[in-house]
Parts: structure tokens; sequence; C-alpha cells
């Protein structure tokens, strides 16, 4: 099921030229405060094959909303290394296998944490990029669905609710990238009648 969703979605990734951009929106667990995306995830084709960068803004008003870590899926597992994590004291630990990430009940293929401690953590207003390497990987390796969803792309955990609790946010594609999706899916349903 993971890799039906994510040849759709590789297909539209196609389109777009290996870019796109996730909004935080949906709630996974813990309490949720409506409005617009708490953060965003764009996903780019590095400037060297195999590299893809990450750049992550987070958009939550309260102040003492902290991102504290976020969960990738991949269309294929392969082993990545990071380099390139700017401000480089925000970042903790990465952890990575094929589906060897559980949290919510979803599985995922890479875990990057963020330094918990003040004033590192990942504050409202502010963005951390990396870049993840790996052989033959793409901006496209990252459009999988998490193992267990049907909507899952991709999972933050924000820290310092107003109520002092936390929430996992899932990602769903832009609408741009729904667009680039839509196009991808009738392209896809044109090959298969032939």
């Amino acid at each position: 099921m993971k890799r039906a969703y994510s040849l759709i979605l590789l297909c539209a990734v196609g389109v777009s030229a290996n870019a796109y951009t996730f909004n935080f929106v949906n709630n996974v667990t813990g309490n949720y405060i409506p409005g617009s995306a708490w953060a965003t995830l764009d996903v780019v084709d590095g400037a060297n094959a195999g590299d893809v960068d990450f750049t992550l803004t987070h958009l939550a008003t309260s102040p003492a909303q902290k991102i504290s870590e976020i969960e990738l899926s991949m269309v294929t597992y392969t082993a990545v290394t990071m380099s390139n994590f700017s401000p480089a004291a925000k970042f903790q630990s990465m952890s990575q296998g094929n589906d060897a990430i559980t949290d919510a009940g979803y599985k995922f293929d890479v875990s990057i944490a963020f330094d918990p401690a003040n004033p590192k953590k990942i504050a409202p207003g502010d963005s951390v990029s990396f870049t993840l390497s790996g052989a033959g990987i793409s901006a496209a390796s990252f459009s999988a669905l998490a193992t267990g969803s049907t909507d899952i792309y991709a999972m933050a955990h924000f820290n310092g609710l107003p109520d002092g609790s936390s929430s996992k946010i899932s990602a769903v594609p832009e609408p741009a990238s729904m667009a680039a999706l839509g196009l991808g899916l009738a392209a896809f349903a044109k090959k298969r009648r032939k």
C-alpha cells in the first residue's frame, strides 16, 4: 500500500521537478490548535546527485511552542548521511532504518531530533536547513506515506502548547504540490489505459 501511494506521488513530483512543500496541519496525537500550518518542510533536489536539501520553518505563533523532532518516510529506504545542518547548534541526533521509527502507530524511515535545551530549540519564526545524501536518492525519495497510513507523509512533534501539552502534527502537500499530484494521477491513469 505504501509503495502504491508513493508511486502516485512520485509521478506528481516528477511533473514538479523534484521540489515540493509539505504543510504540517493535521493533528495525529495530543491537543490541537486549529488554524493555518504549524510548520512547513521544503524538499528540493540538491546541487549534487544523491543530495536532497530540506528547510523546516516553524510557523506557530505561541512563543512557547518548539519543534523537537521530525520523522520522514522514503519510497524505498536507502541509508542517508546528514550534512550542512544550519544552525548546527539546533541539531541533536538522527536515527534511520527501513520502517525503524515507530511513532503514534506509524512507521517512518528517518527521524531527526532537535536540541531540547533553550535557546537551541526550534521556536516560532526559526528555520533549519540540512542535506540528506544517499546513493540514488532525490526529493522524490521522500514522497512516501508512513507505513500504516493513508495520509501521513511526515510528522513533527511540537512541545510547549499553551496548556503545557504536546502534539504530533502530520504534513500534507501544499496546494501546488496537490496540483502536481493531480497531474501525476492523470498521467498514471492515461498510461494504464494504453
